[in-house]
C-alpha cells in the first residue's frame, strides 16, 4: 500500500470521492491531506521509543574533537538511553542535567569518568574530550519512517508513490480523525480507532516497554550467583 492508496482509502470515508492523485493536486482537500499527513508522521515518531526506527549511532575520538554533530536523521534519544563508551563496559557516560553543571565541568570542575556530555548547538559535546582510539555509542530514534520504493527512507510524504516503514492502515486512520477535528467535526471515536491501532502497533514493536520490576543483573557483578565453595573453607 502506498500513500495514494491509504489517502484514497481516508478521502472515501471523509468525502465519498477518492482523488486520483494528492501530491500533484492545489484542490483544497488534497493539499489539507498532505499537511496532516505529514504531520501526524512527524507526531507518530515523537510519540514513543519505536524500534524499528532505532538506530546506533557511533563516535570515534581524535583527542581533539569535543563535539559531534547529530545524525541527520535524529529525533530523540529513547527515555533513559545512555551513552556508552567502548573501552569502559561498566561505566557509562554521565549526562550533565543543566547548562550550569555542564559550565562547571568546562571551567575545571573535577572530572568523571569515562567523562560527561551534553546536547548543545546541534552536537553532542563531551567533556574531557574522547581521545584517540576511543568511541562513545548512543542508540537513538530516527524520523525516517516514509519509504520510496528505492530502498530509501525519509522524513515526510513528498509523492502520491511512496510508504510507510509501519502499516499505512495508520494514516488512514490518521488522516480521518485530524481532517475531521480541522473541519470542526466529531472525531472523538475515529480518534479512538486510531490510538487503538497505535497501541498494536507499539505492542508489536517493542517499543513502549518501559516499566522493570528492578534492574537486569550484569554477570560480572550477579550478587545473586551462589558462592561456589563450602562455608568456612
Amino acid at each position: 500500500m502506498s500513500f495514494l492508496t491509504a489517502a484514497q482509502q481516508a478521502s472515501a470515508l471523509l468525502i465519498s470521492k477518492k482523488p486520483a492523485t494528492f501530491f500533484s493536486s492545489t484542490k483544497p482537500f488534497e493539499v489539507e491531506i498532505c499537511a496532516l499527513a505529514n504531520e501526524l508522521i512527524a507526531d507518530f515518531v515523537r510519540e514513543k521509543d519505536w524500534r524499528r526506527l532505532t538506530k546506533l549511532k557511533t563516535m570515534t575520538g581524535d583527542g581533539v574533537t569535543q563535539g559531534f554533530d547529530m545524525p541527520d536523521d535524529y529525533d530523540h534519544m529513547p527515555k533513559g538511553q545512555q551513552v556508552h563508551n567502548q573501552d569502559w563496559p561498566t561505566w557509562n557516560y554521565y549526562g550533565a542535567s543543566s547548562l550550569d553543571e555542564w559550565l562547571n565541568y568546562l571551567n575545571g570542575e573535577p572530572q568523571i569518568i569515562p567523562g560527561a556530555w551534553l546536547i548543545m548547538d546541534g552536537q553532542m559535546q563531551f567533556m574531557p574530550i574522547i581521545q584517540t582510539g576511543q568511541v562513545a555509542q548512543y542508540y537513538y530514534i530516527s524520523n525516517q519512517i516514509v519509504t520510496d520504493g528505492f530502498g530509501g527512507t525519509r522524513s515526510t510524504f513528498s509523492a502520491d508513490d511512496q510508504g510507510m516503514i509501519y502499516p499505512e492502515r495508520l494514516l488512514t486512520l490518521g488522516l480521518i480523525w485530524r481532517w475531521r477535528a480541522l473541519k470542526r467535526l466529531e472525531y472523538a471515536e475515529d480518534l479512538q480507532n486510531y490510538e487503538r491501532f497505535k497501541d498494536s502497533i507499539a505492542a508489536d514493536d517493542k517499543g513502549s516497554r518501559i516499566l522493570m520490576d528492578g534492574g537486569k543483573r550484569n554477570p560480572w557483578w550477579d550478587y545473586g550467583t551462589p558462592y561456589p565453595w563450602a562455608l568456612g573453607s
